[in-house]
């Protein structure tokens, strides 16, 4: 049941999945899609306390039918329908996959096991898209994953022990986010995992980090996998949401700041043909690229 006040003694209101009350459709922890029909007709309404049931009320909550399973619609939205290309270290059972520059996916860590000695993929990756392989398959490279292995974000609970070092009853704290941790590399603009690439807690001090938020802990080892996936980092006192456009054109300002001259002429002009932004000019105050 969930309540509502409408002024009367009737607060609880049936909510029904494929025709019948929802009792244990869904596992614990299940994110689920409730829609209001007014004119859905309870049969039995009970008060709260379980006494002074009230008959044919009008107006109720139902589930999606059969969000949660094979046959519904609910179930294939969380999934992605392309197929994706392996990278060279591989796509392994039940982990959190990132996306290459070249735009194959691999694991986050290099082995398929449920270990505490698992060991970070050191590739870089793009920020996004994150995607959870939830199938019992390793992927070769250049192999092509089905498209129902995998997932944008996931209801139900995700076993962490394959992305990440914890175990059944150590790693995780309940109800607390988890992030992923990396740094963003100066030269190729991409993400490295850092050595202990999860975290539930966001820096409160400058540590050239960056966070992405994953999802929320269910327990010492189970996770809901979340999507949107923010990225935080701590700049200038406090925490902010990264952007790479952002955040490159910031350093490039300060590298431009710092380097431009002015001639005899009296014109400011700045040039760079080997760094990190290609050959960048300026007359006047104008900058412009000429590679």
């Amino acid at each position: 049941y969930i309540s509502t006040d409408n002024g009367a003694n009737y607060h609880p209101i049936a909510v029904y999945v494929g025709g019948s009350r929802l009792t244990t459709h869904y596992g614990t922890g299940s994110y689920i899609h409730l829609v209001y029909d007014a004119n859905l007709v309870t049969k039995d309404v009970f008060a709260i306390g379980g006494s002074n049931s009230k008959q044919n009320v009008t107006g109720s909550w139902y589930v999606l039918n059969f969000y949660d399973s094979n046959s519904d619609w609910g179930y294939y939205s969380r999934r992605i329908y392309t197929s994706v290309k392996a990278g060279s270290n591989k796509i392994f059972p039940y982990t959190l996959i990132l996306k290459n520059a070249d735009g194959r996916y691999e694991s986050n860590v290099t082995s398929s096991t449920t270990a505490t000695s698992k060991a970070k993929n050191t590739h870089g990756f793009l920020l996004e898209p994150l995607l959870w392989m939830y199938a019992n398959a390793t992927y070769n490279e250049n192999v092509v994953v089905g498209t129902y292995n995998l997932y944008h974000y996931h209801s139900g609970l995700i076993d962490g022990r394959y992305s990440f070092n914890v175990t059944t009853s150590s790693g995780f704290t309940a109800n607390r986010p988890i992030y992923l941790v990396g740094t963003i590399n100066a030269t190729d603009g991409l993400f490295y995992l850092d050595d202990d690439w999860w975290t539930q807690t966001l820096p409160t001090t400058e540590d050239g980090k960056v966070y992405i938020y994953l999802g929320d802990a269910y327990d010492a080892y189970r996770l809901v996998f979340i999507n949107p996936n923010p990225v935080y980092y701590y700049s200038k006192g406090g925490l902010r949401t990264y952007s790479g456009y952002a955040e490159k054109s910031g350093v490039a300002n300060k590298a431009i700041a710092a380097n431009i001259t002015t001639n005899t002429n009296g014109v400011a002009y700045y040039t760079n043909t080997s760094g990190t932004f290609g050959n960048i000019r300026s007359a006047s105050g104008a900058f412009y690229s000429t590679g």
